[in-house]
């Protein structure tokens, strides 16, 4: 193909493209490919159907709906107007909810090199979710992968308040491997930004450069439970009440949100549960199994039903009784 049917300079002129793509299959790509015969299609078919190709269905979108080559390079897909392409899948819950089928995996975490950027938004990782089209398609169990259907696209780019605690996820991922623990690395450590294994199987080792001793292959990721709260959200924009703990994000340009978190805490350390379901008008009795949660939410000074940055992080309030 000559001329592209979009302009590869303008990210709104690839969206508006994108667009085009709801409410089709994989399977409707390839067959409105100009530039394969019928006999290429056959093969393709078979090749995108087999599921052992993981990650073939970003490649189906980027080489036939638009027409251009897969390559290695680590700037962004449409480097031209700063945009990354991310094919990814959701699932409806049974009482009809939808949730990100799995995390959104950026960029392979290089440990000998990307240590040497403390700045988040001067590193590699951010090159690679600063501007995302993100194409979202309904995994069915039961279908074929081609038949899988297209039903978001948008642009999307990291809101402040998610940008601030991205930052200091980085940090935390950046500081393990300049103290020589990349080995240590999990997912665990960190609330929106991950560092998922990527490998064949456990002997996917790498050097590391201030230990000797080898690292499970890692990726950067945005988590599964970040990714589906950026569909409903920030995709679907599905209304539900949710409340921020952190009410500035300039807040969390100097703490941590862990540390913000515990300072909110920190005024209700030794007080008892009579002062503090008093305080907060919280009913208690044996049977209200929602007690703690609406406790945090009185000292996190939280109203609404649910709370932003928990929902994001997968964050869950748990009681531990001491005697």
């Amino acid at each position: 193909m000559n001329k592209l049917p979009y302009d590869r300079t303008s990210k709104e002129s690839i969206q508006e493209y994108a667009m085009n793509l709801k409410e089709k299959t994989f399977r409707d790509v390839i067959l409105d490919d100009p530039n394969i015969t019928d006999e290429d299609r056959a093969i393709l078919f078979e090749y995108y159907n087999d599921y052992r190709t993981k990650g073939s269905l970003g490649q189906l979108i980027e080489k036939h709906f638009f027409f251009y080559d897969i390559n290695n390079n680590s700037e962004a897909d449409f480097n031209e107007a700063g945009v990354e392409l991310k094919v990814t899948p959701y699932m409806i819950k049974s009482n009809g909810d939808l949730k990100a089928k799995e995390r959104l995996v950026l960029t392979i975490i290089n440990y000998m090199k990307d240590y040497k950027e403390s700045d988040f938004l001067k590193s590699h990782v951010y090159e690679k979710c600063a501007l995302m089209l993100l194409i979202y398609y309904l995994y069915e169990p039961n279908k074929e992968r081609l038949d899988y259907l297209i039903n978001y696209i948008k642009l999307f780019q990291i809101p402040e308040e998610d940008l601030e605690i991205i930052k200091n996820d980085y940090k935390i991922i950046i500081d393990k491997i300049k103290n020589g623990k990349a080995e240590e690395i999990s997912e665990g450590d960190t609330n929106y930004l991950g560092a998922c294994t990527k490998g064949a199987n456990a002997n996917s080792l790498r050097d590391q450069p201030f230990s000797n001793v080898k690292a499970m292959q890692r990726a950067f990721c945005l988590k599964n439970s970040y990714m589906s709260y950026v569909l409903n959200h920030y995709i679907v924009n599905k209304t539900e009440d949710y409340e921020a703990i952190v009410k500035d994000a300039n807040i969390l340009k100097t703490q941590s949100l862990e540390n913000y978190i515990l300072s909110k805490l920190k005024p209700y350390y030794n007080q008892d549960i009579e002062f503090l379901k008093h305080k907060f008008d919280i009913p208690y009795t044996v049977s209200n199994k929602a007690f703690t949660y609406l406790l945090a939410k009185g000292m996190l000074n939280v109203v609404n039903e649910k709370i932003e940055e928990f929902e994001k992080a997968n964050i869950k309030i748990k009681a531990i009784r001491l005697r």
